[in-house]
């Protein structure tokens, strides 16, 4: 409710102004140069035929910009639902009004500023927190569930904890006010009233001098219509009416709100006086026409029957749109148009997916009892209604104990009651156990490794969904929030059928609604997240409770036995060491899960749409109608949303907006076909391409006698995991088809969409998170497009190539594979008129059920008598060979590695994992001749496939632990390798693998180590913004701790991430910091909750290994998006996943001049330069503490000066980090000062940073740290991390300093929990991870253990020459994409 209470905050940041859409939006390259130059290499637009630049190009509207748009650190952010979270001002707007700053301009966000101490935790006093944030959400809940006394208690608190000139403070007491006055109309109470008038009067008026806004004014008037007597309330109309105007305010304000029915208005402008001149155009014409009422209030209501049951309520319920004037339409009707209903239906699709599994679950229930079959014993949905029907009843009780609690705060357990207890009443009891209930199902069916799920992870989904699904609620009921009520009846014609035209007509309707001030009511805060934890215990505890499931058990006497079991468990497992909470389904509701149709239970609510997607025109507005979706994910990153909300208000993520909606305006349907055979396969449960079987058929051993030799007891114990592990994974397999199967059957004869958004690097993914087209091949299997294209001349070539693609047949010239699909046609045709009973020849493709699709079409096609004519739905797809490689190689200019690639035109494609595998046989051959027993035992092993994934995924950052558990995966299916042996033969071969990479790409390795060294620098640098703060080590505020969470005395913080411009002007900031985190205890078990409003220390490591794959991802990204944009232009039907890029078979040709194209246009300029341009005008000015070898020349003289500067000018032993920077800093000082005195003093100051310099600088004699897994690079050992965790800052080994004993750059640097990288090919939480610990020594024990260190500016290395390719010879290259 308290959200975006001053109407200054919510216009400029809620609602980014409409920015008419521009041809010259796109500039290549990306990256704003810090200095003039001649900017030959813009571009207006992306250009298919031509990359040529034209000798005099007109001037863009928006140019490249030598300044720079420095944005204020802000306490808090905007929320998703585009309201305020509390406790200061929004993104971008202290002091400065972004929308006003020239783009495109270099968007620098302040440096983070670290706590200066630990965040107390807030006191409870009378069931009432103190903390600000708590307090306001806890208010809000009350006055949604009509706890108006307890909501009283709250502002009370409220309004001692905000400042009185707060908006905040006006908001809750408009919000207050609102609800007394609901309270008196819903009474029809003259002392409910005189309640409402009193606490503006007196409260509000008198005591707290808050006259109050638009908002207030509008309620006041509003309380003057519910007067007994009509004269008094006509004067107090007019009393309040002279208040307004003696204030300088416009009446029209208050009109403008939608507080006053219209009806209200026009009676309020005739009792003042209002000429019909004075008002707006809306109210002008109501004023000079009569109301007309619609006709259905005329008609006399049709007298109730008695009718048992639910029927008649449930059918006036349905038709309440039609008869209640409340419930109808917008005045903007659609009319009975087929677009109306369709949107109709997507708005029961986002909004009652709760409701729909309820109510299909008791209708199950209803008819297995009716036909007197115990419903514990049945399918899932009648199971998950005995569930739901023994929770309802404990969530009653516990809200009864909430309200003894708010009557008698005092005893132990009140405290959470009366925190949580608000929350838990804002929705039904009914629709809260259902969301329980179906959250838990979700995280059981996307868990495929059958371990459970963590309890505190899914205790805070369970808050997470509840505090969704109320916003959803609340969202539904706004009219203001439904779009289509703004838009005019003529422009519905062409609407989805006309993009520019889609976007043009809702940035109006959003414009329409900019220009009405916005309430300070009916807001909605984020909940705090203690509350969503202690809400997800409870609830998740009373379904631990109460969900049972029936178990038959054979007794010894050969009876049968029912026994219920509990069908969650509470457990816990031990990881690494650390003991973890883990909820674990029963294995026979697992199983029920995996073997029975769901039938609408749980599919959730982020479904593809049947309409398209809203285009996106902020950062949170766009894609779902109803339901509102972040056009960026983000994790927890707080630093991470002020960028993409500053941008997003800045209108530099408009190319990015357009490029996502040109994925969301695909249209798909289910390909009927290759559906009934997968049902038919599905449900006779049998194993089947990728479908695993209903049973795995796997007995457990018998147990080995306690006698056996430990090794043989070893043995077994083994073999029982591995059974139980597969069959959980088959389980757990069998749900997410399960689910996938369930949506594709109820949008079986559906046409429908995916709308769009990206992670933090920009790369785009569907946000349906089952079936869509990044899935598996059976989810791609079964989608096609749903517009059909004609063949014409190419298409039945490419069907065919696209099918040979698919048999496995891809490595081949296009001329060979469409020969390879003739071959075989008569397999072809067979697979698609018989898939089943046939030779089944689809089945040994390595994608079979995209391969099924191939062969259908292609069939299809061969019986007409014009095959060109045939229309065709199915996808034909354009994979980039080992695209982040060819990022690569276009980035260095690495001839060899542009061949590996298919840069470099060539007859045939290149295959660089095939090339790799001959690097790699030949070496094996090499070590097995000189008599090595792994090489042996590999010699005729060695296959394409072994070593596919492990070079795929190097590029992208993959530790050798990685890779040698990739090829460990591979070498387990082959019987020839023993099993004892497979660990150490995926080793050995995972070291060759390295070596044949980093022989290939001898460019992509430099640019790879660059990029991680220039990540490592900037995470070990302090920012300008931070030099402000170094004096509060001197004046108290700073005490000794050894809390590294907060500022410390005499202590450096590391706050500065690694951040980058992508070519479509997206800002990526690497999230790898800290968490702090808070431990709540709940009644299910203690859960830790990192404080979203915190922004800790960088992660070093994590900043660095990093760095080089999420640049790659941004490039690809970048590719895919302007691919997107121009194949709109052009009319192509368009999808992608990441670098394989779909269309009709028609139009390939048209694609692949496309790719080509914008592949030219993204690397025909230098993007390492225009990199490292933008990081030294980002990082200008820093700081960077760099180490040097204490055995070094530089560092006796280094020694001598310090202790010298300690003793004469600080009067102590020796200098602590701060000292030490303020010295550097001091002298920058005098050297920038325009007094000739204090510059040469400045030029006589001998300080480290000096010595180092005159020394040759101090990449001479810098301790060459580890980079982590490089290209190529195979670590060896972590002895040098472990090392640098052991030596001090300043320890200079001679004196006993003052010097602080823990400031290493490792200590100041702790390690956190890495931020998730979602759907992704591989886990690169993990691989990061695996990295610290396999850092190699580049140099001894002894020298990093005597090291010192040295402030030195932040200076990036020279780049690495680039090599002989030029990209434009990609032209040529027909397998770039094939």
């Amino acid at each position: 409710m308290l959200r975006a209470t001053s109407r200054r905050i919510s216009q400029s940041v809620l609602l980014r102004r409409p920015r008419p859409p521009s041809p010259e939006l796109l500039f290549l390259p990306f990256l704003y140069p810090p200095v003039s130059r001649n900017l030959r290499w813009l571009r207006s637009s992306l250009s298919v035929s031509s990359i040529e630049p034209s000798p005099n190009p007109p001037r863009p509207r928006r140019t490249y910009s030598t300044t720079t748009c420095h944005v204020a650190m802000p306490d808090t952010l905007v929320g998703i639902d585009g309201g305020y979270n509390p406790g200061s001002n929004p993104v971008g707007l202290k002091g400065r009004d972004i929308t006003s700053v020239e783009g495109p301009s270099l968007l620098i966000v302040d440096t983070p500023r670290l706590r200066d101490s630990v965040k107390k935790k807030a006191r409870i006093i009378g069931g009432i927190s103190e903390d600000k944030h708590e307090v306001l959400a806890t208010f809000e809940a009350c006055i949604r569930v009509g706890r108006i006394a307890r909501a009283q208690l709250m502002l009370n608190t409220i309004t001692n904890l905000l400042d009185i000139t707060s908006p905040l403070l006006v908001g809750a007491h408009n919000t207050f006010l609102k609800a007394l006055l609901n309270r008196a109309l819903a009474e029809n109470s003259q002392d409910s009233l005189r309640v409402f008038y009193t606490w503006y009067e007196d409260t509000m008026k008198r005591e707290l001098n808050i006259s109050g806004d638009a908002t207030t004014m509008g309620l006041l008037m509003e309380g003057c219509f519910a007067v007994a007597e009509k004269r008094h309330g006509t004067r107090y109309i007019q009393q309040y009416f002279s208040q307004w105007k003696e204030q300088g305010r416009d009446i029209n304000e208050v009109f403008a709100l939608s507080i006053l029915s219209d009806e209200h208005v026009i009676a309020v402008a005739k009792i003042c006086g209002l000429k019909p001149d004075d008002m707006s155009e809306k109210y002008k014409n109501l004023y000079l026409e009569e109301a007309v009422e619609p006709a259905i209030t005329k008609v006399a209501n049709v007298q109730s029957s008695d009718v048992k049951g639910s029927s008649l309520a449930a059918i006036k319920q349905s038709l309440a749109s039609l008869t209640d004037p409340d419930a109808m339409p917008s005045r903007h009707s659609f009319g009975q148009d087929d677009v109306t209903f369709q949107i109709e239906r997507q708005k029961h699709l986002e909004m009652d997916a709760m409701k729909s599994a309820h109510e299909r679950w008791k209708k199950d229930h209803e008819q297995l009892v009716e036909r007197g079959i115990a419903p514990l014993r049945n399918s899932v949905n009648t199971l998950l209604w005995s569930w739901h029907q023994a929770l309802v009843p404990l969530i009653k009780q516990e809200l009864q104990r909430v309200a003894e609690a708010e009557e008698n705060p005092g005893y132990p357990s009140a405290p959470d009651r009366c925190l949580y207890g608000p929350f838990l009443r804002l929705m039904t009891p009914e629709k809260v156990a259902a969301v329980v209930i179906l959250e838990i199902i979700r995280m059981q069916n996307s868990q495929l490794n059958g371990e459970g799920t963590k309890s505190s992870h899914a205790v805070m989904a369970i808050g997470k969904i509840l505090e969704q699904e109320y916003y959803a609620q609340e969202l539904a009921k706004r009219k203001n929030r439904d779009i289509f009520g703004s838009l005019e009846k003529e422009e519905l014609g062409e609407l989805f059928n006309n993009m520019a035209m889609f976007r043009a007509v809702i940035k109006k309707a959003r414009q329409k609604m900019l220009e009405n001030p916005q309430q300070t009511v009916d807001l909605m805060l984020e909940w705090p997240g203690s509350v969503k934890a202690k809400l997800g215990a409870v609830l998740i505890s009373m379904l631990l409770h109460c969900a049972k499931i029936s178990i038959t058990k054979l007794l010894p006497n050969g009876e049968r036995s029912i026994q219920h079991h509990p069908a969650i468990q509470h457990a816990y497992n031990y990881v690494k060491g650390r003991r973890l909470g883990v909820l674990k389904l029963h294995p026979d509701v697992v199983q029920k899960l995996g073997s029975q149709p769901l039938r609408g239970s749980s599919m959730g609510r982020n479904l593809p749409m049947l309409v398209p997607p809203l285009p996106w025109l902020a950062w949170n507005e766009g894609g779902y109608y109803y339901t509102r979706s972040r056009v960026v994910r983000t994790k927890a990153s707080k630093e991470q949303d002020i960028y993409v909300q500053t941008a997003s208000n800045r209108g530099d993520l408009d190319q990015l907006f357009q490029g996502l909606d040109v994925l969301g305006q695909t249209a798909w349907k289910i390909n009927k076909r290759v559906f009934d055979v997968v049902l038919h396969v599905w449900n006779e449960g049998e194993e089947f391409a990728d479908i695993p079987p209903r049973d795995t058929g796997l007995d457990i051993p018998p147990e080995p006698a306690p006698n056996e030799n430990p090794r043989v007891r070893m043995e077994w114990v083994k073999e029982v995991r591995r059974i139980k592990v597969l069959e959980k994974n088959n389980h757990s397999q069998r749900c997410n088809i399960n689910l996938k199967l369930e949506i594709a059957r109820a949008f079986l004869f559906e046409k429908f969409y995916f709308p769009h958004n990206v992670d933090f690097r920009g790369r785009a993914y569907p946000i349906p998170p089952n079936l869509n087209h990044i899935g598996d091949d059976l989810s791609r299997g079964l989608l096609m497009f749903d517009e059909g294209k004609e063949l014409g001349e190419n298409g039945l070539r490419w069907l065919k190539i696209h099918c040979a693609n698919l048999a496995g047949y891809d490595k081949a010239s296009f001329t060979d594979r469409v020969k390879f699909v003739d071959e075989n046609l008569e397999d072809v045709i067979d697979s698609a008129e018989n898939p089943l009973g046939g030779r089944r020849w689809w089945l040994k493709a390595e994608d079979p059920w995209q391969c099924l699709a191939a062969c259908i079409s292609i069939t299809g096609a061969l019986k007409l008598p014009d095959p060109t004519k045939y229309k065709c739905h199915t996808i034909v797809a354009q994979d980039g060979t080992c695209n982040g490689l060819q990022h690569y190689a276009a980035l260095g200019g690495d001839l060899e590695g542009a061949k590996q690639v298919n840069l470099e035109p060539s007859d045939k494609p290149q295959d660089v994992y095939t090339g790799v595998a001959e690097l790699v046989k030949a070496q094996v051959k090499k070590d097995a001749d000189a008599g090595n027993s792994v090489a042996i035992l590999l010699l005729g092993h060695i296959t394409r496939k072994v070593v596919k994934q492990s070079v795929m995924t190097n590029v992208y950052g993959v530790t050798f632990i990685g890779a040698r558990a990739q090829i460990q995966k591979q070498l387990e299916d082959n019987p020839a390798i023993p099993r004892q042996e497979v660990v150490r033969c995926a080793g050995y071969l995972a070291r060759l693998v390295f070596d044949g990479i980093k022989s290939v790409f001898t460019g992509a390795t430099k640019i790879q180590h660059w990029l991680a060294l220039t990540a490592r620098m900037i995470s070990r640098s302090v920012s300008p913004a931070q030099y402000g703060d170094l004096k509060d080590h001197h004046n108290g505020v700073l005490q000794d701790s050894k809390n590294s969470h907060i500022r410390r005395k005499g202590k450096v913080e590391f706050m500065t991430s690694v951040v980058w411009t992508t070519p479509l002007r997206m800002a990526v900031v690497q999230p790898y910091r800290q968490e702090s985190s808070v431990i709540v205890q709940t009644n299910l078990q203690k859960i830790y909750i990192s404080d979203p409003s915190a922004i800790d220390q960088v992660n070093s490591k994590k900043q660095m290994t990093a760095f080089p794959p999420n640049f790659i991802h941004s490039l690809d990204a970048t590719h895919m998006l302007l691919s997107a944009r121009k194949c709109a232009e052009i009319g192509i039907t368009f999808a992608a996943v990441h670098d394989s890029f779909w269309t009709h078979p028609s139009d390939v040709d048209k694609l692949n001049r496309i790719l080509r194209e914008a592949f030219i246009e993204l690397h025909s300029v230098n993007i390492m330069e225009k990199l490292k341009d933008e990081f030294e005008t980002r990082y200008k000015g820093y700081k960077y503490l760099v180490s040097i070898p204490r055995h070094a020349p530089q560092a006796k003289l280094i020694k001598a000066a310090r202790k010298q500067y300690a003793m004469e000018i600080l009067e102590k032993s020796g200098l602590t980090v701060v000292e030490d920077l303020e010295w550097e800093l001091e002298r920058d000082r005098l050297l920038a000062s325009e007094d000739p005195q204090e510059r040469q003093k400045g030029e006589k100051m001998i300080t480290p940073s000096v010595i180092l310099h005159r020394a040759g600088g101090a990449r001479v004699v810098e301790v060459q740290e580890p980079l982590g897994a490089e290209l190529g690079e195979v670590p060896s050992s972590a002895a040098v991390e472990r090392a640098m965790a052991q030596q001090d800052v300043f320890d200079d080994g001679d004196d006993d300093s003052a010097m602080d004993k823990s400031s290493t750059i490792e200590a100041m640097i702790a390690d956190g929990e890495e931020a998730h990288m979602e759907l992704d090919n591989f886990d690169e939480d993990r691989e990061a991870q695996e990295t610290e610990k396999m850092l190699p020594p580049t140099t001894t024990r002894e020298t990093l253990a005597t090291g010192i260190h040295v402030w030195v500016p932040l200076e990036f290395p020279p780049l690495p020459p680039k090599g002989d390719f030029e990209v434009e010879r990609l032209k040529n290259s027909q397998y770039f994409f094939s």
